[in-house]
């Protein structure tokens, strides 16, 4: 069984680190290619995995 390993933004834009409980999670189904993206809880910065 292969593992799915998924891709976590290093930092935010602002350069607030990544860590556990920092950024919100979510999967945008509202662009023209459904993507996943982070919110950062420190700035509310957006991050999307295009």
């Amino acid at each position: 069984m292969a593992m799915l390993v998924e891709w976590v933004p290093d930092e935010c834009p602002n350069g607030h680190r990544w860590s556990k409980g920092k950024f919100l999670a979510g999967w945008c189904n509202t662009r023209d290619v459904p993507c996943r993206y982070w919110i950062c809880k420190v700035c509310d910065a957006a991050i999307y995995n295009d």
